[in-house]
């Protein structure tokens, strides 16, 4: 486990009460609580929202590359689920829907992206899984690597769709068969 000062300590705790104040500020009714939080080791993921609990968890691995962006962005975007959560319900508010966000277009004030995801480099980090399955779809060709276990459902009849075109993703190396 990472060593982590209190300085950085301090600072992720005076983000989160940042936070919660522009989100108390857009949502007055609601009684947000400050969540309590702790590092986890997750792989490629920099943080977590658990909603019973009111608990955020932070990759500790992705502080020697991306402290900034973990404060920054990251806590805020796991706060924003809870809030979501929390003034919506767990049907509407969990997820990146648009009820999720409403809550992070509210934290723009404080330079924080509306993102689903990371693109953090992976430098440094625990327990990355290979991702040796190339899938593509229509937009642009983009490509999608996959791990062998989202390569073996896709095989036994699962669907996974682009999250830009909506269009099935298929395996690379069956379209070069086709052609």
């Amino acid at each position: 486990m990472t060593t982590v000062s209190p300085e950085i300590i301090k600072r992720i705790e005076d983000k989160i009460l940042e936070t919660l104040l522009v989100l108390q500020k857009r949502y007055p009714s609601s009684n947000l609580d400050i969540p309590t939080w702790k590092w986890n080791p997750m792989g490629r993921i920099a943080g977590r929202a658990h909603y019973i609990g009111n608990l955020v968890e932070l990759n500790p691995d992705f502080i020697t590359n991306h402290l900034d962006e973990l404060i920054n962005q990251t806590l805020p975007h796991e706060i924003a689920h809870l809030v979501s959560v929390k003034v919506y319900g767990l049907q509407l508010g969990r997820g990146h829907g648009r009820f999720w966000k409403s809550v992070m277009y509210a934290l723009s004030p404080l330079g924080v992206e509306v993102r689903r995801c990371h693109d953090y480099s992976l430098e440094g980090v625990s327990k990355v899984r290979p991702r040796p399955y190339e899938y593509v779809c229509k937009c642009n060709g983009r490509i999608f690597n996959l791990t062998a276990n989202i390569h073996n459902k896709i095989q036994r009849g699962q669907r996974r769709v682009c999250v830009h075109c909506k269009t099935l993703v298929i395996l690379k190396s069956s379209i070069q068969q086709a052609a």
